[in-house]
Protein backbone atom coordinates (compact mmCIF):
# COMPACT_ATOMS: atom_id res chain seq x y z
CA UNK A 1 0.00 0.00 0.00
CA UNK A 2 1.06 3.61 -0.65
CA UNK A 3 0.31 6.48 0.84
CA UNK A 4 1.21 9.76 -0.37
CA UNK A 5 1.72 12.56 2.32
CA UNK A 6 1.34 16.20 1.01
CA UNK A 7 1.85 19.91 2.29
CA UNK A 8 3.43 22.74 1.99
CA UNK A 9 6.52 23.88 3.83
CA UNK A 10 6.43 24.01 7.25
CA UNK A 11 2.55 22.22 7.40
CA UNK A 12 3.97 19.47 9.43
CA UNK A 13 4.88 16.74 6.90
CA UNK A 14 7.34 15.07 8.52
CA UNK A 15 5.67 15.07 12.14
CA UNK A 16 2.27 13.15 10.65
CA UNK A 17 4.62 10.89 8.81
CA UNK A 18 6.49 10.00 11.95
CA UNK A 19 3.24 9.47 13.72
CA UNK A 20 1.84 7.39 11.08
CA UNK A 21 5.23 4.81 11.03
CA UNK A 22 4.32 4.84 14.96
CA UNK A 23 1.45 3.66 14.53
CA UNK A 24 1.30 1.58 11.31
CA UNK A 25 4.17 -1.38 11.77
CA UNK A 26 5.43 -2.57 8.48
CA UNK A 27 5.34 0.65 6.93
CA UNK A 28 8.26 2.76 5.80
CA UNK A 29 8.77 6.50 5.51
CA UNK A 30 9.68 7.31 2.26
CA UNK A 31 11.34 11.47 1.88
CA UNK A 32 10.77 12.69 -1.82
CA UNK A 33 13.05 15.91 -0.59
CA UNK A 34 15.54 13.07 0.58
CA UNK A 35 15.33 12.07 -3.03
CA UNK A 36 15.99 15.62 -4.70
CA UNK A 37 19.14 16.28 -2.07
CA UNK A 38 20.40 12.96 -3.20
CA UNK A 39 21.14 14.28 -6.95
CA UNK A 40 23.17 17.04 -5.45
CA UNK A 41 25.86 13.69 -4.89
CA UNK A 42 25.82 13.26 -8.37
CA UNK A 43 28.67 14.21 -10.78
CA UNK A 44 26.70 14.93 -13.78
CA UNK A 45 23.86 16.88 -11.87
CA UNK A 46 26.67 19.13 -10.56
CA UNK A 47 27.63 19.87 -13.45
CA UNK A 48 24.56 20.26 -15.78
CA UNK A 49 23.82 22.89 -12.69
CA UNK A 50 27.10 24.78 -12.95
CA UNK A 51 26.83 24.91 -16.26
CA UNK A 52 23.61 26.30 -16.77
CA UNK A 53 23.12 28.06 -13.62
CA UNK A 54 26.44 28.81 -12.42
CA UNK A 55 26.35 27.38 -9.01
CA UNK A 56 27.13 24.50 -7.15
CA UNK A 57 24.68 23.96 -4.45
CA UNK A 58 21.24 23.15 -3.82
CA UNK A 59 21.02 26.46 -1.50
CA UNK A 60 22.78 28.63 -4.34
CA UNK A 61 20.05 27.16 -7.16
CA UNK A 62 17.35 27.80 -4.70
CA UNK A 63 18.16 31.57 -3.66
CA UNK A 64 19.16 32.40 -7.30
CA UNK A 65 15.52 31.34 -8.95
CA UNK A 66 13.50 31.31 -5.84
CA UNK A 67 12.28 35.20 -7.62
CA UNK A 68 13.05 33.90 -11.34
CA UNK A 69 10.20 31.56 -12.48
CA UNK A 70 11.38 31.03 -15.74
CA UNK A 71 15.04 29.94 -14.07
CA UNK A 72 12.80 27.81 -11.30
CA UNK A 73 10.73 26.04 -14.12
CA UNK A 74 14.31 25.33 -16.16
CA UNK A 75 16.10 23.82 -12.25
CA UNK A 76 12.80 22.05 -11.89
CA UNK A 77 13.00 20.45 -15.13
CA UNK A 78 16.78 19.77 -14.94
CA UNK A 79 16.22 17.91 -11.78
CA UNK A 80 13.36 16.10 -13.12
CA UNK A 81 15.71 14.20 -15.20
CA UNK A 82 17.51 12.95 -12.19
CA UNK A 83 14.95 12.51 -9.90
CA UNK A 84 12.27 10.99 -11.66
CA UNK A 85 14.20 7.17 -12.10
CA UNK A 86 15.27 7.56 -7.94
CA UNK A 87 12.16 8.08 -7.13
CA UNK A 88 10.90 5.62 -9.26
CA UNK A 89 13.20 3.00 -7.49
CA UNK A 90 11.83 4.22 -4.09
CA UNK A 91 8.72 3.89 -5.06
CA UNK A 92 8.81 0.32 -5.09
CA UNK A 93 8.98 -0.01 -1.16
CA UNK A 94 5.57 -2.08 -0.35
CA UNK A 95 3.55 -0.43 2.39
CA UNK A 96 5.04 3.14 1.77
CA UNK A 97 4.53 6.38 3.46
CA UNK A 98 5.69 9.03 1.05
CA UNK A 99 6.27 12.18 1.87
CA UNK A 100 5.73 14.35 -1.42
CA UNK A 101 5.35 18.18 -0.76
CA UNK A 102 5.04 18.87 -4.72
CA UNK A 103 2.54 15.52 -5.34
CA UNK A 104 -0.22 17.60 -7.49
CA UNK A 105 2.32 19.95 -9.45
CA UNK A 106 5.18 17.67 -9.90
CA UNK A 107 3.81 14.06 -10.39
CA UNK A 108 1.30 11.50 -11.31
CA UNK A 109 1.69 9.61 -8.23
CA UNK A 110 -1.68 10.66 -6.40
CA UNK A 111 -3.51 8.63 -8.89
CA UNK A 112 -1.25 5.95 -8.08
CA UNK A 113 -1.41 6.42 -4.63
CA UNK A 114 -3.77 4.43 -2.47
CA UNK A 115 -4.71 6.89 0.20
CA UNK A 116 -3.76 10.50 -0.08
CA UNK A 117 -3.35 12.86 3.11
CA UNK A 118 -3.07 16.92 2.31
CA UNK A 119 -1.45 18.35 5.57
CA UNK A 120 -2.17 21.82 6.05
CA UNK A 121 -2.31 25.04 8.72
CA UNK A 122 -3.18 28.33 8.69
CA UNK A 123 -1.02 31.23 7.52
CA UNK A 124 0.03 32.18 10.97
CA UNK A 125 1.40 29.30 12.35
CA UNK A 126 3.36 28.29 9.13
CA UNK A 127 4.86 31.79 9.19
CA UNK A 128 5.68 30.93 12.77
CA UNK A 129 7.19 27.21 11.92
CA UNK A 130 9.35 28.18 8.98
CA UNK A 131 10.97 31.82 10.40
CA UNK A 132 11.82 29.32 13.80
CA UNK A 133 13.24 26.22 11.80
CA UNK A 134 14.65 27.63 8.80
CA UNK A 135 15.22 30.85 9.40
CA UNK A 136 13.79 32.04 6.05
CA UNK A 137 12.44 35.26 5.54
CA UNK A 138 8.80 36.21 4.74
CA UNK A 139 9.60 37.10 1.34
CA UNK A 140 10.55 33.65 0.47
CA UNK A 141 8.28 32.16 2.07
CA UNK A 142 5.54 34.06 0.20
CA UNK A 143 7.34 33.25 -3.26
CA UNK A 144 7.40 29.75 -2.14
CA UNK A 145 3.71 29.80 -1.28
CA UNK A 146 3.03 31.52 -4.84
CA UNK A 147 4.44 28.45 -6.30
CA UNK A 148 2.41 26.09 -5.22
CA UNK A 149 -1.23 24.90 -5.26
CA UNK A 150 -3.55 26.41 -2.51
CA UNK A 151 -3.97 24.43 1.06
CA UNK A 152 -7.82 24.77 0.16
CA UNK A 153 -7.01 23.13 -3.34
CA UNK A 154 -4.84 20.03 -1.61
CA UNK A 155 -7.37 19.61 0.98
CA UNK A 156 -10.10 18.89 -1.75
CA UNK A 157 -8.19 16.75 -3.71
CA UNK A 158 -7.11 14.23 -0.80
CA UNK A 159 -8.42 11.55 0.87
CA UNK A 160 -7.62 12.89 3.97
CA UNK A 161 -6.75 16.06 5.35
CA UNK A 162 -5.00 16.91 8.59
CA UNK A 163 -5.02 20.45 9.94
CA UNK A 164 -2.16 20.61 12.09
CA UNK A 165 -3.15 24.04 13.78
CA UNK A 166 -6.29 22.44 15.38
CA UNK A 167 -5.42 21.50 19.14
CA UNK A 168 -3.93 17.81 19.20
CA UNK A 169 -6.92 16.10 20.19
CA UNK A 170 -8.57 16.94 16.93
CA UNK A 171 -5.43 16.22 14.96
CA UNK A 172 -5.35 12.56 16.77
CA UNK A 173 -8.85 11.87 15.23
CA UNK A 174 -7.75 12.68 11.84
CA UNK A 175 -4.63 10.39 12.26
CA UNK A 176 -7.26 7.88 13.15
CA UNK A 177 -8.90 7.98 10.35
CA UNK A 178 -6.20 7.70 8.47
CA UNK A 179 -5.46 4.61 10.19
CA UNK A 180 -8.72 3.35 10.10
CA UNK A 181 -8.52 3.53 6.42
CA UNK A 182 -5.47 2.05 5.71
CA UNK A 183 -6.95 -0.97 7.85
CA UNK A 184 -9.49 -1.37 5.78
CA UNK A 185 -7.73 -1.20 2.98
CA UNK A 186 -5.54 -3.74 4.01
CA UNK A 187 -8.61 -6.04 5.02
CA UNK A 188 -10.27 -5.56 1.23
CA UNK A 189 -6.85 -6.84 -0.52
CA UNK A 190 -6.86 -9.90 2.03
CA UNK A 191 -10.39 -10.78 1.40
CA UNK A 192 -9.76 -10.88 -2.32
CA UNK A 193 -6.60 -12.97 -1.60
CA UNK A 194 -8.70 -15.26 0.69
CA UNK A 195 -11.80 -15.33 -1.87
CA UNK A 196 -10.60 -15.06 -4.92
CA UNK A 197 -11.16 -12.08 -7.64
CA UNK A 198 -14.05 -13.49 -8.83
CA UNK A 199 -16.48 -13.87 -5.48
CA UNK A 200 -14.23 -11.29 -3.44
CA UNK A 201 -15.21 -8.37 -4.22
CA UNK A 202 -19.37 -9.48 -3.37
CA UNK A 203 -18.18 -10.93 -0.64
CA UNK A 204 -15.95 -7.91 0.95
CA UNK A 205 -19.01 -5.49 0.37
CA UNK A 206 -21.22 -7.73 2.59
CA UNK A 207 -18.41 -8.21 5.36
CA UNK A 208 -17.90 -4.17 4.71
CA UNK A 209 -21.58 -3.10 5.14
CA UNK A 210 -22.46 -4.95 8.29
CA UNK A 211 -19.24 -4.33 10.28
CA UNK A 212 -19.48 -0.76 9.44
CA UNK A 213 -23.13 -0.92 10.93
CA UNK A 214 -24.17 2.10 12.99
CA UNK A 215 -24.63 0.41 16.30
CA UNK A 216 -21.59 -0.98 15.99
CA UNK A 217 -18.74 0.40 18.06
CA UNK A 218 -16.34 -2.66 18.69
CA UNK A 219 -17.70 -5.41 16.45
CA UNK A 220 -16.02 -3.21 13.49
CA UNK A 221 -13.62 -3.99 10.57
CA UNK A 222 -11.44 -2.60 13.81
CA UNK A 223 -12.24 -5.57 15.70
CA UNK A 224 -11.42 -8.00 12.33
CA UNK A 225 -7.79 -6.40 11.86
CA UNK A 226 -7.02 -6.67 15.57
CA UNK A 227 -7.97 -10.23 15.36
CA UNK A 228 -5.85 -11.11 12.50
CA UNK A 229 -3.13 -9.02 13.92
CA UNK A 230 -2.52 -10.81 16.70
CA UNK A 231 -3.98 -14.89 14.42
CA UNK A 232 -1.69 -14.16 11.58
CA UNK A 233 1.82 -15.90 13.21
CA UNK A 234 -0.38 -18.58 13.97
CA UNK A 235 -1.62 -19.59 11.09
CA UNK A 236 1.42 -20.52 8.51
CA UNK A 237 0.59 -24.19 7.60
CA UNK A 238 -1.87 -24.46 10.14
CA UNK A 239 -4.53 -27.08 8.28
CA UNK A 240 -7.18 -25.79 9.36
CA UNK A 241 -6.14 -22.10 8.72
CA UNK A 242 -9.16 -21.56 6.44
CA UNK A 243 -11.86 -22.28 8.58
CA UNK A 244 -9.90 -20.21 11.30
CA UNK A 245 -9.87 -17.13 8.86
CA UNK A 246 -13.85 -17.81 8.22
CA UNK A 247 -14.63 -17.54 11.18
CA UNK A 248 -12.77 -14.13 11.77
CA UNK A 249 -14.43 -13.17 8.63
CA UNK A 250 -18.23 -13.86 9.50
CA UNK A 251 -18.30 -14.32 13.30
CA UNK A 252 -19.76 -11.26 14.29
CA UNK A 253 -21.57 -10.35 10.73
CA UNK A 254 -24.53 -10.39 12.46
CA UNK A 255 -24.53 -8.48 15.63
CA UNK A 256 -27.93 -7.29 17.36
CA UNK A 257 -27.53 -5.31 21.09
CA UNK A 258 -31.73 -6.00 21.35
CA UNK A 259 -32.65 -8.07 24.38
CA UNK A 260 -34.50 -10.12 22.03
CA UNK A 261 -32.15 -10.38 19.12
CA UNK A 262 -28.87 -10.78 20.76
CA UNK A 263 -29.06 -14.04 22.01
CA UNK A 264 -29.36 -15.02 18.49
CA UNK A 265 -26.41 -13.16 16.70
CA UNK A 266 -23.68 -16.35 16.54
CA UNK A 267 -26.57 -18.96 15.02
CA UNK A 268 -27.73 -15.75 12.66
CA UNK A 269 -24.04 -15.18 11.79
CA UNK A 270 -23.44 -18.70 10.99
CA UNK A 271 -26.45 -19.20 9.03
CA UNK A 272 -25.17 -15.62 7.10
CA UNK A 273 -21.82 -16.89 6.56
CA UNK A 274 -23.53 -20.05 4.42
CA UNK A 275 -25.91 -17.75 2.53
CA UNK A 276 -23.54 -15.92 1.03
CA UNK A 277 -20.99 -18.42 0.53
CA UNK A 278 -23.89 -20.32 -1.40
CA UNK A 279 -24.24 -17.39 -3.31
CA UNK A 280 -21.09 -16.51 -4.18
CA UNK A 281 -18.47 -19.47 -3.71
CA UNK A 282 -21.13 -22.52 -3.63
CA UNK A 283 -18.55 -24.83 -4.64
CA UNK A 284 -17.07 -24.41 -0.95
CA UNK A 285 -20.13 -25.97 -0.12
CA UNK A 286 -20.17 -29.07 -1.88
CA UNK A 287 -19.11 -32.31 0.42
CA UNK A 288 -16.60 -33.14 -2.60
CA UNK A 289 -14.92 -29.75 -1.80
CA UNK A 290 -11.76 -29.84 0.15
CA UNK A 291 -13.19 -26.61 1.53
CA UNK A 292 -16.37 -28.16 2.94
CA UNK A 293 -15.20 -29.37 5.91
CA UNK A 294 -13.18 -26.12 6.98
CA UNK A 295 -16.80 -24.33 6.26
CA UNK A 296 -18.32 -25.89 8.49
CA UNK A 297 -15.89 -26.47 10.72
CA UNK A 298 -15.77 -22.49 10.63
CA UNK A 299 -19.67 -22.43 11.45
CA UNK A 300 -19.48 -24.64 14.32
CA UNK A 301 -16.78 -22.16 16.03
CA UNK A 302 -18.85 -19.17 14.98
CA UNK A 303 -21.75 -21.18 17.44
CA UNK A 304 -19.49 -21.86 19.95
CA UNK A 305 -18.29 -17.79 21.13
CA UNK A 306 -21.57 -16.93 22.92
CA UNK A 307 -20.21 -19.21 25.38
CA UNK A 308 -16.03 -19.13 24.27
CA UNK A 309 -16.65 -23.03 24.77
CA UNK A 310 -16.44 -25.73 22.17
CA UNK A 311 -19.04 -28.21 22.74
CA UNK A 312 -19.51 -30.06 19.63
CA UNK A 313 -18.75 -33.75 19.55
CA UNK A 314 -17.36 -34.28 16.50
CA UNK A 315 -15.13 -31.19 17.02
CA UNK A 316 -14.02 -32.16 20.25
CA UNK A 317 -13.53 -35.76 18.77
CA UNK A 318 -10.09 -34.31 16.89
CA UNK A 319 -7.67 -33.09 18.54
CA UNK A 320 -6.58 -30.68 15.65
CA UNK A 321 -10.47 -29.10 15.46
CA UNK A 322 -10.79 -28.58 18.91
CA UNK A 323 -7.12 -26.85 18.36
CA UNK A 324 -8.81 -24.40 15.15
CA UNK A 325 -11.52 -23.84 17.64
CA UNK A 326 -9.50 -22.45 20.51
CA UNK A 327 -7.13 -20.98 19.14
CA UNK A 328 -9.84 -18.58 16.98
CA UNK A 329 -11.62 -18.00 20.62
CA UNK A 330 -8.44 -17.23 22.39
CA UNK A 331 -7.82 -14.70 19.85
CA UNK A 332 -11.37 -13.01 20.18
CA UNK A 333 -10.49 -13.03 23.56
CA UNK A 334 -7.03 -11.21 23.28
CA UNK A 335 -8.75 -7.91 23.93
CA UNK A 336 -8.85 -8.68 27.46
CA UNK A 337 -5.13 -8.88 27.78
CA UNK A 338 -4.62 -5.48 25.90
CA UNK A 339 -2.64 -2.51 27.64
CA UNK A 340 -3.74 0.69 28.00
CA UNK A 341 -5.32 3.05 27.00
CA UNK A 342 -6.83 0.44 24.42
CA UNK A 343 -8.82 -1.20 27.57
CA UNK A 344 -10.85 1.62 28.52
CA UNK A 345 -11.01 2.40 24.73
CA UNK A 346 -12.76 -1.36 24.63
CA UNK A 347 -14.94 -0.73 27.49
CA UNK A 348 -16.76 2.20 26.34
CA UNK A 349 -17.19 1.01 23.02
CA UNK A 350 -19.12 -2.00 24.73
CA UNK A 351 -21.29 0.74 26.44
CA UNK A 352 -21.89 2.44 23.38
CA UNK A 353 -22.98 -0.40 21.40
CA UNK A 354 -25.47 -0.71 24.17
CA UNK A 355 -26.88 2.51 23.47
CA UNK A 356 -25.24 4.05 26.45
CA UNK A 357 -23.37 7.33 27.29
CA UNK A 358 -19.35 6.22 28.40
CA UNK A 359 -19.65 7.77 31.91
CA UNK A 360 -23.21 8.15 32.14
CA UNK A 361 -24.57 4.48 31.97
CA UNK A 362 -28.01 2.95 33.88
CA UNK A 363 -27.98 0.91 36.75
CA UNK A 364 -28.67 -2.52 34.40
CA UNK A 365 -26.34 -2.09 32.13
CA UNK A 366 -23.29 -1.49 35.17
CA UNK A 367 -25.12 -3.99 36.91
CA UNK A 368 -24.91 -6.04 33.58
CA UNK A 369 -21.48 -5.66 32.43
CA UNK A 370 -20.21 -6.23 35.99
CA UNK A 371 -21.54 -9.48 36.28
CA UNK A 372 -20.53 -10.42 32.15
CA UNK A 373 -17.09 -9.52 33.58
CA UNK A 374 -17.49 -11.98 36.41
CA UNK A 375 -18.26 -14.79 34.24
CA UNK A 376 -15.31 -14.49 32.81
CA UNK A 377 -13.24 -14.25 36.01
CA UNK A 378 -15.49 -17.61 37.36
CA UNK A 379 -15.50 -19.53 34.04
CA UNK A 380 -11.57 -20.63 34.74
CA UNK A 381 -8.56 -19.43 32.65
CA UNK A 382 -9.36 -17.16 29.81
CA UNK A 383 -7.22 -18.55 27.82
CA UNK A 384 -7.06 -22.60 26.28
CA UNK A 385 -4.13 -22.73 23.84
CA UNK A 386 -0.26 -22.60 24.52
CA UNK A 387 0.08 -20.19 21.81
CA UNK A 388 -2.35 -17.33 24.32
CA UNK A 389 -1.07 -18.82 27.74
CA UNK A 390 1.09 -15.90 28.15
CA UNK A 391 -1.44 -13.37 28.06
CA UNK A 392 -3.42 -15.10 31.25
CA UNK A 393 -2.11 -12.87 33.54
CA UNK A 394 -2.71 -9.63 32.01
CA UNK A 395 -6.19 -10.49 31.09
CA UNK A 396 -6.96 -11.63 34.90
CA UNK A 397 -5.88 -8.24 36.04
CA UNK A 398 -7.72 -6.68 33.40
CA UNK A 399 -10.81 -8.28 34.65
CA UNK A 400 -9.90 -7.38 38.53
CA UNK A 401 -9.33 -3.58 36.69
CA UNK A 402 -12.80 -3.43 34.99
CA UNK A 403 -14.74 -5.17 37.54
CA UNK A 404 -13.60 -2.63 40.21
CA UNK A 405 -14.74 0.02 37.72
CA UNK A 406 -17.94 -1.33 37.16
CA UNK A 407 -18.52 -2.29 40.63
CA UNK A 408 -17.54 1.49 41.77
CA UNK A 409 -20.40 2.77 39.06
CA UNK A 410 -23.06 0.19 41.01
CA UNK A 411 -22.13 1.51 44.45
CA UNK A 412 -22.09 5.41 42.85
CA UNK A 413 -25.23 4.83 41.79
CA UNK A 414 -27.04 2.97 44.76
CA UNK A 415 -26.18 5.70 46.58
CA UNK A 416 -28.16 8.71 43.81
CA UNK A 417 -31.14 5.94 44.27
CA UNK A 418 -31.43 5.95 48.09
CA UNK A 419 -30.77 9.69 47.73
CA UNK A 420 -33.68 10.07 45.03
CA UNK A 421 -35.74 7.63 47.33
CA UNK A 422 -35.31 9.96 50.69
CA UNK A 423 -35.67 13.04 48.70
CA UNK A 424 -39.13 11.55 47.24
CA UNK A 425 -40.46 10.11 50.25
CA UNK A 426 -43.52 12.11 52.45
Amino acid sequence: MKIAVTGTIGSGKSTLCAKLAALLPGFTVVSVDDVVRSIYGDADFLAHLQKDFGVGSRKEASDLVFADPDKRHALEQLSLRYVRPKLAAALEVNNAIVEFPLLFEMSDFATRADLVVAVGCDDATQEARVVARDKMSLEKLNTVRASQYSRELRAALSDVYVDTGLPPEQQERAIATIVARVHEHQLEERALGFFGQDAGPALWQAIRTRYTESQRHYHTLAHLHELFAVLTPHLAGHPFARAIELAVWFHDIVYETSPALYPTNEAQSAKEMLRLLGKHLPTWLRIECLMHAQVYLAAEIIVATKTHKMHAAWVRAKPEHLAAAELFMDADMAILATPQPRLSEYDAQISREWGQTPGLESFEFCSGRFNALRGFKTAGPVFMTTEFQELESAAQANIDHLMDFWQHRLTVLNRELVTVAKTASP
